[in-house]
C-alpha cells in the first residue's frame, strides 16, 4: 500500500533526467556565452583604444605636417622676394623699349622663368661713338617650381660673372652663356645624364647718330639671337616671327 508502482517511475525518472540536462546544458551555454561576451567586449575596448590612440597620431602627423608645410611656403614665398630682388627693374627697359610692359607670374610662387637687362656692352665693332649697347634676355628654364627657380638663379649668377666688355652680340653672349653652363651643370661629362637647361632669345639695342632736320637724333640697330625662343616684330598691322 505504501509502495509506488514502477509505471509511474519510468516516466518521472525520463522527465527528471530531462530537465536536468537541459539545466545542465543552459548553464554551459550560459557560461559559454558569457565568454563570447567578454572576449567582444574585451576586443570592443581594445578597437575604441586603438581608434583613440589612432585619431591621436593623425592628429599629431596632422599638426607636423602643417608644420612643416607652413615652413614650406614661409620659405618658398621668402624664395619668391629674393628671386624679384634679382630681376631688373622694368622702369630700365624704358630707356630702350617704348611703354615696356613686364609680366612676371610664376606658376608655383617661384619659378624657371626670368628677364635680365644689362647696360654695358660695347660692341667691338660698332661704327658709332654712342655709348654703350642694352642687351634684354628672356629665359624660360627647365623644370617649375622651386627646381625651374634655382635653375633661372644659376643663368643670372653665369650672366653676372661673364666678362660683358669681351662680348660682341646677343648670338657671342648666347655661346659663351651656354658654354660656361656646361661647365657649371657638368653636362660635359658622359656620365651626365640630366637634361638642365634653357630656352632664351636675347635682343641688343646699338646705338647710333643719325641727322634728321638738321639736328642728330639717337636712332638703334637691333640685334638679336635666340635658343628655341624666337621674336616678333610689329610693323603698322603687320606681325612678324624670326
Amino acid at each position: 500500500q505504501g509502495m509506488i508502482h514502477s509505471l509511474y517511475l519510468a516516466p518521472t525518472g525520463l522527465m527528471m533526467f530531462t530537465i536536468a540536462q537541459t539545466a545542465a546544458l543552459s548553464m554551459q551555454m550560459s557560461h559559454k556565452f558569457n565568454l563570447a561576451y567578454q572576449k567582444v567586449a574585451s576586443l570592443s575596448q581594445e578597437l575604441k583604444e586603438y581608434s583613440e590612440t589612432l585619431e591621436i597620431k593623425v592628429a599629431e602627423r596632422t599638426e607636423e605636417v602643417n608644420r612643416k608645410n607652413k615652413g614650406i611656403l614661409e620659405s618658398i614665398e621668402y624664395a619668391s622676394v629674393l628671386q624679384s630682388s634679382v630681376l631688373p627693374d622694368a622702369s630700365i627697359l624704358k630707356q630702350y623699349i617704348n611703354k615696356p610692359e613686364v609680366i612676371w607670374h610664376p606658376r608655383d610662387v617661384v619659378g624657371g622663368d626670368f628677364y635680365w637687362l644689362h647696360e654695358g656692352f660695347s660692341r667691338v665693332d660698332k661704327q658709332s661713338s654712342a655709348g654703350g649697347c642694352g642687351m634684354v634676355l628672356l629665359g624660360d628654364c627647365t623644370g617649375h617650381g622651386v627646381p625651374g627657380a634655382l635653375m633661372a638663379m644659376t643663368v643670372l649668377s653665369q650672366l653676372q660673372s661673364l666678362d660683358h666688355a669681351e662680348i660682341k652680340d646677343p648670338a657671342d653672349l648666347l655661346t659663351r652663356l651656354n658654354q660656361q653652363l656646361r661647365v657649371t651643370l657638368a653636362k660635359n661629362r658622359p656620365e651626365t645624364v640630366a637634361d638642365d637647361g634653357l630656352d632664351l632669345v636675347a635682343v641688343q639695342a646699338v646705338p647710333h647718330l643719325s641727322s634728321g632736320s638738321g639736328d642728330e637724333a639717337k636712332a638703334y640697330e637691333i640685334l638679336w639671337a635666340g635658343a628655341k625662343l624666337g621674336l616678333y616684330h610689329q610693323s603698322g598691322d603687320n606681325i612678324s616671327y624670326f
